[in-house]
């Protein structure tokens, strides 16, 4: 007998900071109106440094990071 796996779809949306040296993740959030909710609060030189990226992933998942950058690998 197979085994079947559930799988979810959803939205997400995650900022990324980036500055001279560095790019990481600052948050992920359910929706956009709280990710920009999140970056309202930063300091003016911070919210230039910073993307906000909606993404549809299907669950489960896992973040990844190399030379091109971030992303997302299925289960």
């Amino acid at each position: 007998m197979s085994e079947r796996r559930s799988l979810i779809v959803t939205k997400m949306v995650y900022i990324i900071f980036s500055n001279k040296r560095h790019q990481y993740i600052s948050g992920i959030f359910s929706s956009l109106v709280q990710a920009e909710e999140y970056v309202s609060r930063y300091d003016e030189a911070s919210k230039e440094s910073s993307n906000i990226i909606p993404v549809e992933l299907v669950y489960p998942f896992y973040l990844t990071e190399d030379e091109k950058g971030l992303g997302a690998a299925l289960f």
